[in-house]
């Protein structure tokens, strides 16, 4: 009889994020920074309906299950979502000739929101970006929900791949300040700065996070010119859990996570999953583990090969 095989997917919701986005200038509000990231997870774990149009739908309810909003605010959604389209990445782009140009695109193309779907349409580039990263952070979308501030935010996500090796290094006030902060006129003064940004953000990483964070300031006479931040991993009892309240959609209707997921399953996806299926481990080993590439999409693959060995039993 053939065992009902299912893809792996984390009991806690994980998305890799390139850094280029995570150092883009923080001209992000909070929820819209949040919904980027539920885009990114939603593309790794769910794949896209329509490949050749790059466009995608997450059911509204999972989507504010995802951003741990206990209301149905479509029009935060609505809002957040026009603020992603006018946010610019530069991407660079090589001819045949071997030529390298510079394209500039928006993180989000267009999208259409109901109280039952967000659609959403994205550009190759960003997608490029998203599934083949030179160098990202695995982030936890239940600890990132806990932050109520964008600048707090920006901070966790741009310290927290320093983590390993307990610091950032000394990086300039005006680094920190694109990438927190962006443009706003209020914290050109560094005063203002330290005071509602920097210490404000040190604050709440350090209240519900998974991190531990203090700084150091780096001085030319009197001017501070270059701030550190030193990293401590805490223990994940520490942190305020909301791990339940962000997957409350998976348990009052009573499925799992993976019913959820593959109830969004269009032909081509059952049929790609079944295509896995029927391959014998050989095939497999074959297609996954002889692919000479760090895309994240391989890694996805190669936990399924692992998982679907040990509920068959081969290992």
């Amino acid at each position: 009889m053939k065992k009902n095989v299912k893809l792996c997917v984390p009991n806690k919701p994980i998305i890799y994020k390139n850094v280029k986005f995570i150092e883009l200038k923080n001209e992000f509000s909070l929820i819209c920074r949040k919904v980027f990231n539920c885009i990114i997870y939603d593309i790794f774990y769910n794949g896209f309906i329509d490949v050749d149009k790059l466009q995608s739908s997450i059911p509204m309810n999972e989507l504010l299950c995802l951003l741990n909003q206990t209301h149905r605010h479509y029009d935060i959604i609505t809002q957040n979502a026009r603020k992603l389209m006018s946010v610019v990445i530069e991407t660079e782009v090589t001819n045949k000739k071997g030529e390298t140009k510079t394209r500039m695109v928006s993180l989000l193309r267009s999208c259409e929101i109901d109280k039952n779907k967000f659609v959403y349409q994205i550009e190759e580039e960003v997608l490029d970006l998203i599934l083949q990263p030179e160098v990202y952070q695995s982030l936890q979308l239940s600890i990132m929900n806990n932050f109520t501030s964008k600048n707090s935010l920006a901070m966790y996500e741009n310290i927290k791949r320093f983590e390993n090796v307990k610091t950032t290094g000394f990086k300039s006030v005006e680094h920190w300040r694109n990438v927190l902060c962006g443009d706003v006129k209020e914290y050109d003064t560094f005063k203002m700065f330290h005071n509602k940004v920097i210490k404000h953000s040190v604050n709440q990483i350090n209240n519900v996070s998974d991190i531990k964070v203090d700084y150091e300031f780096e001085k030319n006479g009197r001017n501070v010119i270059g701030i550190k931040f030193n990293i401590q991993k805490r223990k994940m009892g520490i942190v305020k859990k909301t791990t339940e309240r962000t997957l409350s959609l998976i348990i009052e209707n009573k499925m799992t996570m993976e019913e959820v997921i593959c109830r969004r399953y269009n032909d081509g996806h059952i049929k790609l999953k079944e295509r896995l299926d029927k391959m014998d481990y050989e095939t497999l080993a074959i297609n996954i583990f002889n692919i000479e590439s760090c895309n994240i999409l391989v890694d996805r693959l190669k936990d399924y090969f692992v998982d679907r060995c040990v509920r068959d039993g081969v290992v």
